[in-house]
């Protein structure tokens, strides 16, 4: 398991049973502000946060086995990385250079792709791997923000569906159930369930929030594809025809998120009590 303090500058690696340290990344330099954006049997990936540079790091003993040759805006580990079938890696492009989500080689940090698409505001977590398309909200201020498919191995992007109301500024992230439904909050707006038809969009249903504005924008699909999302400082539980099931207790809630288990046990991060998690 590897975490990253805020602005420590190194990602370090424990024994997920024991707590044991194993490895610590390389110095890099007295400002440099590295965080781990994820990890497969290829290798630990991080993004400094001083640089806008992905590190490859060796999975056993933490060496520098590649830096990318373009620059990623990442915040931390907020957006992550995603990863194709083979393990190559989806991020962020620079903004700052009119590239907004490209494809890096796992083997060599090389760029395979870049996609010109503009988002609200980078860096943005409002990115989902699907079986062959990457998913993602593009547009901003003055362009309509839609929901894009690119293709993961072009990186050209293949359709899109019409403007999804909502405020131009941020976005909330993009999660896929287990029958490739994806969903997601709108900035400002509504809780919407899309299918994609493999050449277009359908919407299936959207969900208007209690506390407009005041939701979180973490979402988790259990393996019945229940959707669970923050609405009204609770945890709503939402059937596949956009329904409320269920509704928690209140809770006091900011930048809260949510997971679900293999034995459909709701884990529950309230954001606002440190140390402390709910079940």
């Amino acid at each position: 398991v590897c975490s990253s303090d805020l602005y420590a500058g190194q990602i370090e690696c424990r024994d997920l049973h024991s707590g044991n340290l194993l490895w610590v990344s390389p110095f890099l330099s007295a400002t440099s502000i590295m965080y781990a954006i994820g990890f497969t049997e290829d290798a630990v990936y991080g993004h400094d946060y001083d640089t806008d540079t992905v590190y490859a790091f060796d999975k056993d003993n933490g060496a520098i086995l590649w830096r990318s040759a373009l620059e990623s805006s990442t915040f931390g580990a907020y957006p992550g990385a995603l990863f194709t079938c083979n393990g190559d890696l989806i991020v962020n492009g620079s903004v700052y250079n009119g590239i907004f989500t490209m494809r890096l080689d796992k083997r060599t940090g090389d760029t395979i792709w870049t996609n010109r698409d503009i988002i609200a505001i980078g860096p943005s977590k409002g990115l989902a791997m699907g079986r062959k398309n990457i998913y993602r909200l593009t547009g901003g201020i003055t362009i309509p923000i839609i929901l894009t498919a690119i293709d993961s191995e072009t990186g050209q992007s293949v359709y899109s569906s019409g403007p999804i109301p909502g405020d131009p500024d941020q976005e909330y992230p993009i999660t896929i159930g287990p029958d490739g439904i994806i969903y997601f909050w709108r900035d400002g707006g509504l809780l919407y369930a899309f299918k994609d038809n493999g050449s277009s969009f359908s919407q299936l249903w959207s969900y208007t929030p209690v506390a407009a504005g005041l939701f979180t924008g973490d979402i988790s699909v259990s393996a019945d594809n229940s959707v669970y999302v923050f609405d009204d400082n609770r945890v709503k539980r939402i059937n596949q025809a956009g329904i409320v099931t269920d509704s928690s207790v209140t809770f006091n809630l900011s930048q809260s998120s949510i997971t679900i288990g293999n034995d459909s046990t709701v884990y529950l991060n309230t954001g606002t009590e440190i140390g402390r998690a709910h079940v």
